[in-house]
């Protein structure tokens, strides 16, 4: 699970650097209807909503945290006791985490391989490479 919000983690400070050297401000976004965004949207609104998501991605890494101290404290109190999965422990918290969390995996990973594409696009096969459309 750790590695799992680091790759979600690691994508707000990449997003925070992009838009520094870009000179971008990340804003808030959540919340906000698509629809209000003044269109078309600049690199300020496309690095912003996505930084929402990975923002995210560092609250799920200090719940995380929280919780294995929580687990660590409760292991020295009662030593004899079988420790609580972290995973149950987590979503007890936060009802829905698992859920969340693979859905942000998806966003951030897309959906796979090259190969895997066109499944995503579109119900027929397209051409090979290198072919011209028909």
């Amino acid at each position: 699970m750790y590695v799992r919000l680091g790759r979600i983690r690691n994508w707000a400070g990449a997003l925070r650097l992009a838009a520094r050297a870009g000179g971008w401000k990340l804003r808030p976004v959540v919340g906000t209807a698509p629809s209000t965004l003044i269109r078309p949207f600049d690199a300020a609104d496309l690095l912003s909503g996505v930084y929402a998501l990975a923002e995210q991605g560092e609250q799920w890494q200090r719940l995380m945290l929280a919780t294995v101290d929580d687990l660590n404290a409760a292991a020295r109190e009662r030593p004899s006791r079988r420790p609580r999965p972290l995973e149950e422990a987590i979503e007890e918290r936060a009802p829905g985490f698992a859920r969340e969390l693979a859905a942000a995996e998806g966003f951030f990973t897309g959906p796979g391989t090259l190969d895997d594409l066109p499944s995503y696009l579109a119900r027929t096969t397209p051409p090979p490479i290198g072919d011209p459309p028909a």
